[in-house]
C-alpha cells in the first residue's frame, strides 16, 4: 500500500535547508495506521491533515503523537488558501499571516516557565512547558552550542540549546528529542516559542540559526509580546512524496 505525502522544507535559509515536512491527507488510511505512517515516512514530524475552516492538524514524530510543534504549524500554513487564517492543533488555534517573505503563525503561549538544573555546558537553564516539557540551556557562545554531541545531552528526553550570535539579535541554537524519536532536530519552532519564555522580556523578537551540524541550515523568525508568540520564515514546497507499507 503506497501512502503519498505533500513533501515541504519549512524555515528554509536562502532557498536552502529548512526541516522536512510531510503533509497526509487524514482520510488516506485509518487514523490506528498513522503513527506506523510517520514511522516509515521518517522526519521530525508528519502532519495529517483535515480540511476546514479551521483545518485541522495530528502531528506525529516517528515515536508517538504531540499536541503541538511549530514548524508542521508554519507548513500547512503556507498550503492552506490565502483565505483561510487559522489552524486547530490538539491544545489551541493558530492565527495565519502570509508575505513576500514567508509564512508566519502566531500561538497563545502560556506554559509555566521555572529555573532548573543546567548542565555542565550551560550557564543559565529552565524548564518551558509547551505544553511538553522542554530543557532550555543558554550556553556562553555559538561556539559551545556547535560542538555539543548527543553524548552531552543524554539523559535529556528533550533539550534546547543555544547561545547569542549576534547579542540581541541572532540566536544559535539546536535541539535533541530522542524522547520522541528525534536525535537532532534542523529547525524547531515550538521551541523557538520555549525561548520567548524563557528571554521573558515583555517584548522581542530575534533570528534563530539552526541545523548546520546536520547538514541542513534553517532559519526562524521568532517574535513576541507577552503570551503571543509569532514564528515563521520560509517554506519549500519539493513535490509529492510517498511511502509504501506492507
Amino acid at each position: 500500500m503506497r501512502i503519498d505525502y505533500r513533501d515541504l522544507s519549512v524555515f528554509a535559509r536562502d532557498g536552502e535547508g529548512g526541516n522536512p515536512l510531510a503533509i497526509v491527507d487524514h482520510t488516506a488510511i485509518a487514523p490506528t495506521r498513522w503513527q506506523e505512517v510517520a514511522a516509515a515516512i521518517g522526519y521530525s514530524e508528519t502532519v495529517f491533515l483535515e480540511p476546514g475552516d479551521p483545518a485541522t492538524v495530528h502531528i506525529y514524530t516517528p515515536g508517538r503523537r504531540i499536541p503541538f510543534a511549530g514548524h508542521p504549524l508554519v507548513g500547512t500554513a503556507a498550503t492552506l488558501s490565502p483565505d483561510q487564517e487559522l489552524i486547530r492543533y490538539d491544545t489551541g488555534v493558530a492565527n495565519v499571516r502570509r508575505d513576500a517573505a514567508g509564512t508566519y503563525v502566531t500561538v497563545v503561549s502560556e506554559g509555566e516557565s521555572r529555573e532548573a538544573s543546567r548542565p555542565a555546558f550551560g550557564v543559565l537553564a529552565r524548564i518551558v512547558e509547551m505544553p511538553l516539557e522542554y530543557l532550555v540551556v543558554q550556553c556562553e557562545s555559538a561556539e559551545v552550542v556547535a560542538g555539543l554531541s548527543l553524548d552531552d545531552v543524554a539523559g535529556h528526553e528533550k533539550i534546547y540549546v543555544w547561545a547569542w550570535e549576534v547579542e540581541g539579535e541572532i540566536v544559535r541554537s539546536r535541539f535533541f528529542a530522542p524522547g520522541v524519536g528525534v536525535p537532532e532536530d534542523p529547525a524547531t519552532g515550538s521551541a523557538a516559542v520555549a525561548l520567548a519564555r524563557f528571554l521573558g522580556w515583555p517584548q522581542g523578537g530575534v533570528v534563530i540559526h539552526q541545523g548546520e551540524e546536520v547538514g541542513s541550515p534553517s532559519r526562524i523568525e521568532l517574535a513576541w509580546t507577552g503570551p503571543e508568540v509569532t514564528i515563521g520564515g520560509e517554506v519549500l514546497d519539493r513535490g509529492l512524496g510517498g511511502v509504501d507499507l506492507d
